[in-house]
């Protein structure tokens, strides 16, 4: 895998909007700027059934976490298996809250691009709407954005990692948002990442996940 520099973009805009919901909205699911809690389960439930299952908890790390609704969803709905939850954000204050809304969860404060050695494995990373908004910044400028997070995730994951973006087969484009073809997608993976590629787009929301595993646990 190549290295990446860091972003020349201010990526920390991106930061920046979601601090803004938060203050607006407070620590719920309109505070991390998503429309409603069905389509975020949806976002949940698919992305985590690409997680590895075995005997062992499996180690998961949220990564743009927000509040920790990620957590409430594992709470609620992900009792059949046995995994462990790290969140971790950019962001102080959405940390923060997180921890008062789960005080015996694990939160950090973390910008993975700046420090992406976490000095300790997870086996499977989740990155749930962390490229949807781009605001001011270009596609261009996003796409670098997106492809260094992802290559600083990928460092600190034994199984793989799932993400999400919206998809440009849509009747609608909005400039705000990060749009990225799926081949555009698969190609960064599999020459960054890994071979080992998925992408389903089946479950009715405007985005695709897009699912990467290393070559050692792939099927």
């Amino acid at each position: 895998m190549n290295a990446h520099a860091p972003p020349k973009a201010d990526y920390r805009a991106i930061q920046r909007h979601y601090e803004e919901t938060l203050a607006l909205f407070g620590p719920n699911v309109h505070g991390v700027d998503w429309p409603n809690m069905d389509d975020l389960e949806t976002r949940f439930r698919i992305m985590l059934s690409g997680a590895p299952r075995g005997q062992e908890p499996v180690r998961l790390l949220d990564v743009g976490c927000g509040v920790g609704l990620l957590f409430d969803h594992l709470a609620a709905h992900e009792r059949d298996w046995a995994w462990t939850y790290a969140g971790l954000d950019i962001s102080a204050a959405m940390v923060e809250q997180a921890r008062a809304r789960h005080p015996y969860a694990r939160f950090m404060v973390r910008d993975l691009i700046a420090a992406p050695e976490l000095g300790e494995p997870f086996d499977f990373a989740v990155l749930n709407g962390v490229f949807t908004v781009k605001r001011d910044l270009s596609q261009a400028q996003m796409e670098d954005f997106v492809q260094t997070l992802l290559a600083a995730v990928w460092r600190n994951c034994r199984v793989g990692l799932a993400f999400n973006v919206i998809s440009v087969h849509l009747d609608w484009r909005r400039e705000d948002l990060f749009h990225w073809p799926m081949d555009a997608a698969t190609a960064f993976a599999t020459r960054e990442l890994s071979s080992q590629v998925m992408i389903r787009a089946d479950y009715g929301l405007p985005e695709y996940t897009t699912f990467v595993y290393r070559e050692a646990h792939a099927g």
